[in-house]
């Protein structure tokens, strides 16, 4: 008995952009009124003195990646009809099954000294069979020393695990929401 899972997921994580304060002076000088002049003998104000200094930094270190792609779970293996009871008054179950993504993550990395997780949640979308049986998805560890620096790095998608399959037709039409955490927050 062949089980197929078909399911399409992007996961993306969106990161809010700076941007910098245009400051512009709309006056012009008038031709009957001169412009004014800088006065070498002005007077500070009182407790006024050095340079005004602005320093700014981007922290990249723990910023979390951005990811995205496509990860599809085709042909359950392993799924079998067992007999359980006496001769002439046996029932029949499902056995558990197991499929390998096909597809990548694709991880955009800034500088990371932390290790991630890429959990997915499955969420049955047909309400008559999704209480008979529960889908799983292998975590994706995204280790710091495996991600690229400023850069792009591609990992395969994880296995799924479909259990507690009931007898009669299984659909599996469903979405996969991932969950990214810090494996070593500090």
């Amino acid at each position: 008995m062949k089980k197929t899972l078909v399911l399409s997921v992007t996961a993306a994580l969106l990161t809010g952009a700076l941007t910098p304060a245009v400051f512009a002076d709309s006056t012009t000088p008038s031709s009957t009124t001169a412009a004014p002049t800088a006065s070498s003998t002005a007077t500070p104000v009182s407790g006024a003195s050095g340079t005004l200094e602005t320093n700014g930094a981007i922290p990249t270190d723990n910023v979390m990646p951005i990811v995205s792609g496509t990860v599809n779970y085709n042909n359950f293996t392993g799924i079998q009809y067992n007999w359980t009871g006496t001769p002439g008054a046996q029932t029949a179950s499902l056995s558990d099954g197991t499929s390998v993504a096909t597809g990548s993550f694709y991880v955009q990395n800034l500088k990371t000294q932390s290790d991630w997780v890429l959990s997915g949640t499955y969420a049955d979308k047909d309400t008559t069979t999704s209480s008979s049986h529960t889908v799983t998805i292998d975590p994706l560890n995204l280790s710091a020393s495996a991600l690229k620096t400023y850069n792009t790095t591609t990992f395969s998608g994880t296995s799924a695990h479909v259990t507690k399959l009931t007898n009669g037709a299984q659909n599996f039409n469903g979405t996969i929401t991932y969950t990214m955490t810090a494996a070593n927050p500090q």
